[in-house]
């Protein structure tokens, strides 16, 4: 494709020592920028959804966004030759995209045409693309106009805690955080509560699984959290201090 957009190919000045006059590795380089991978990734996102929808076993034609309740957004997180990225989205109760992000902040200028498990067409700057989408498994293969992509998604749902090191206090369950009792350099003994969540009309603590410091803080009263959302850490008095395995809830066994 860059040989096909090259000034040279485009104004006919093409011959057998094209391919001597200008590097091979840059002219095989993919067309994808970092704005384009961004796209790339809205589009194995929303395919992958639609792919999701259309397998599921039960209640297939209820649509995707259909919530008793108001819910956060739901994210999927690719790697690629671009790093990391996150995409959120949200849908309404008839099936309608209303929120999109990347990597935490809002899609400005791209309107959902339609999506499908193969296909995902987006207005981009005012001009519809379709981006083709081939899934193998976890990895994504885009095509679009502005290039190709080859994105890995991770897990969406892993274990709470299996990514985590030890101290990591993560949510047991889905709800509100009414309490954040700790900041950043306290100290906390075995069992101090750390955080209360609401959920069900129930306040649940999460408590510290050991004595140590709180060296991280992640969430604020207010924040809405899933199941397995990191809220804080905490470090194990002494260098070398014993670091024990833990629950879901930062409980230690």
């Amino acid at each position: 494709m860059r040989i096909l957009r090259h000034p040279e190919f485009l104004e006919g000045a093409i011959d057998t020592g094209f391919l001597e006059r200008h590097d091979p590795a840059q002219l095989g380089a993919p067309l994808a920028d970092a704005e384009a991978g961004r796209h790339h990734a809205v589009a194995a996102a929303l395919a992958a959804q639609a792919a999701r929808r259309a397998e599921a076993p039960v209640l297939g034609a209820m649509p995707s966004g259909w919530r008793n309740n108001p819910a956060g957004l739901q994210q999927t997180v690719f790697s690629g030759r671009h790093g990391p990225m996150e995409v959120g989205y949200r849908f309404d109760r008839a099936g309608r995209l209303s929120a999109l992000t990347c990597d935490g902040d809002p899609v400005e200028g791209i309107t959902v045409v339609a999506c499908s498990p193969d296909a995902v067409r987006l207005v981009v700057g005012g001009v519809e693309r379709r981006y083709d989408v081939e899934r193998v498994g976890p990895v994504s293969y885009v095509d679009g106009p502005d290039g190709s992509s080859v994105l890995v998604e991770e897990e969406r749902f892993p274990l709470p805690g299996s990514r985590l090191a030890a101290g990591s206090l993560v949510a047991p369950l889905p709800g509100t955080v009414v309490k954040v009792l700790v900041g950043v350099g306290d100290g906390v003994e075995a069992g101090d509560t750390l955080v209360a969540i609401e959920a069900m009309k129930m306040e649940h603590e999460v408590h510290a699984p050991m004595a140590g410091t709180v060296t991280e803080v992640h969430v604020a009263a207010g924040d809405q959290v899933e199941a397995g959302r990191l809220l804080a850490v905490v470090h194990a008095d002494g260098p070398d201090g014993p670091q024990p395995e833990q629950d879901a809830a930062g409980e230690a066994p």
